[in-house]
């Protein structure tokens, strides 16, 4: 399957460029509050602008889904697909994320994760989560 690459603007462009040097940005705004990536205008004071700072990576699971394959006439578990998390970071705000190279009967609420950085089909890098 031909999966074209992430499209990338002016607000995005710095997430995805250092999430190619495994590096997780947030938002941070001058008063001391983080905010997630795809914030763009600091939600307490609209004219302050917001700069992009490195995330330490940490965090705990908050929830998650998780998505099966197809159960064919075997009986068996079918092929796991992906696991979605919503994760809180160690500053405060929280991200959506794939949680990868975990047996998903072992995640619990209040599970340490750490960021990872596995390419995409697409070939591009985008961050994920696995428990730290």
């Amino acid at each position: 399957m031909n999966i074209p690459p992430i499209e990338r603007d002016e607000t995005s462009a710095p997430f995805f460029e250092a999430a190619a040097r495994q590096v997780l940005m947030l938002r941070y705004a001058a008063d001391g509050k983080w905010f997630s990536p795809e914030t763009e205008i600091d939600p307490v004071e609209p004219g302050r602008a917001l700069e992009w700072r490195p995330s330490a990576g940490r965090g705990i699971l908050v929830s998650w889904t998780v998505m099966w394959g197809r159960v064919d006439n075997t009986g068996q578990l079918p092929p796991l697909i992906s696991i979605g998390g919503l994760v809180e970071l160690d500053e405060g705000p929280w991200i959506l994320g794939r949680i990868v190279d975990v047996d998903p009967s072992i995640l619990s609420a209040g599970a340490p994760l750490r960021v990872v950085f596995p390419p995409a089909r697409s070939g591009d890098v985008v961050p994920a989560f696995t428990l730290a």
